[in-house]
């Protein structure tokens, strides 16, 4: 000891710094005790904060720290993405973040309150969720056939609900009214949970809606599915045939669920962050429960989910382009 003291009996600054290098280095591969929040930008119940709620205990566990889920909607998204792009780049605050805002809300929006590829750092992808298209258990349609029809004997007349304008579920609304060469009214909503009362009531004429969220209503026999949006069936609705097989090939209006840190989070956060992803959507628990929700468990290096943003804002960008759908 006496060979590393200064004559003043303290540490030596080059030793100081040195120590302090590795405590910080430490810190960052053990983790810290700083809470974690996961900001859901969808109000809660949605088919967006089921599965956060689902991964955020396994992820405390792998990561060691506190994940508390929070529930900040509006704005398409918008809201909720903004605090986590404007927080500390240190790896405390994630979002649970969609195609719609990571790549759809810059087509529709003539501002955005940040750059979602400058100001947000992907961390992975969780998993691809399609669509179900519904209407209220009482209404008299009873598949999409009937849909169609009923919409071009009335133009206009049939509504659909959305979680908001510029989400996945108003455009794929949009898309199937090109594609089906049908018009029906958009009426956006604050969130997908706070517009499916409607669609049972019977209110709204119809919805895209993600299946988590849809599924137990469906089961409970207050929605009737009519397809699903994909181009394969959702094994939580094996009878429930995709828009594709009912004669609109092509059609496919799927939902992902990514996780993202701030942009600027250092690269050691991030791959930090990425391995907990991986394992805890990788365990088969937790693949088995997601696929129970109708979400197909996937994950992806920080990058593969850089280059998803980018190929879906170039897909989307048409559909916008051919709808004329705007911010309302």
């Amino acid at each position: 000891m006496h060979t590393i003291l200064s004559k003043a009996g303290k540490l030596p600054a080059v030793l100081l710094l040195c120590l302090a290098s590795i405590s910080s280095g430490w810190s960052q591969t053990t983790g810290s005790d700083k809470t974690i929040r996961l900001v859901v930008p969808f109000p809660a119940g949605g088919g967006t904060d089921i599965p956060a709620r689902l991964i955020a205990p396994e992820l405390a566990a792998r990561l060691g720290q506190n994940v508390i889920v929070e529930n900040r909607p509006g704005a398409a998204g918008n809201m909720g993405a903004d605090q986590v792009a404007k927080a500390a780049k240190d790896g405390a605050t994630l979002l649970m973040g969609t195609v719609n805002i990571t790549s759809i809300n810059p087509l529709l929006y003539p501002t955005m309150p940040f750059d979602p590829s400058k100001d947000l750092a992907a961390v992975s992808l969780l998993g691809i969720a399609p669509n179900v298209l519904v209407v209220s258990a009482s209404s008299p349609i009873q598949n999409l056939s009937d849909l169609i029809a009923a919409a071009k004997r009335d133009p206009g007349k049939l509504t659909f609900a959305s979680a908001g304008s510029g989400t996945t579920l108003h455009l794929a609304g949009e898309l199937l009214k090109i594609s089906a060469g049908i018009s029906m009214t958009h009426v956006p909503y604050k969130g997908a949970a706070v517009a499916l009362p409607d669609v049972i009531s019977g209110n709204v004429s119809t919805m895209f809606v993600a299946v988590p969220a849809a599924l137990s209503l469906i089961k409970a026999g207050r929605l009737r599915p009519l397809a699903v949006s994909g181009l394969t069936r959702v094994p939580a609705l094996k009878d429930v045939p995709t828009v594709d097989e009912l004669g609109i090939k092509g059609f496919d209006a799927v939902a992902w669920h990514g996780m993202f840190a701030t942009g600027g989070t250092p690269p050691e956060q991030i791959a930090r962050l990425n391995q907990a992803v991986v394992d805890v959507v990788g365990s088969p628990e937790i693949r088995a429960r997601l696929l129970e929700l109708g979400i197909e468990a996937k994950v992806s290096t920080p990058q593969q989910l850089t280059e998803l943003v980018a190929a879906d804002k170039a897909k989307w960008a048409k559909v916008v382009q051919l709808s004329g759908a705007r911010i309302d």
